[in-house]
């Protein structure tokens, strides 16, 4: 008699390049070319590109319960390129502010 595996767990392949496509190159082009005000603004964008991330490292988690790191790395990512646009276009001084 054979012993059946875990059936309800599938077998999780790893796949970097879709890993890399999703979590990181989708949302950072996102964030460098639609955030702008004629496209989704900064803070659609910013919600849009993390979905992404945050989507697939759910799904891995959940489908294959395995934690995706370079998932994790892309909201860190992510979230870094949204504070460094938002802090250019803020004003640093009392100087810059338009009165």
């Amino acid at each position: 008699m054979k012993s059946q595996s875990n059936s309800t767990s599938p077998d999780h392949q790893p796949r970097p390049w879709i890993d890399l496509l999703v979590s990181i190159v989708i949302p950072s082009v996102i964030l460098m070319k639609f955030s702008g005000d004629e496209h989704l603004g900064s803070v659609n964008a910013l919600i849009l590109g993390l979905a992404f991330p945050l989507g697939w490292g759910l799904f891995e988690l959940i489908r294959y319960q395995k934690k995706n790191f370079i998932a994790l790395l892309g909201l860190i990512n992510d979230h870094g390129q949204a504070l460094a646009r938002i802090s250019h276009s803020a004003p640093t001084t009392f100087a810059d502010q338009a009165w």
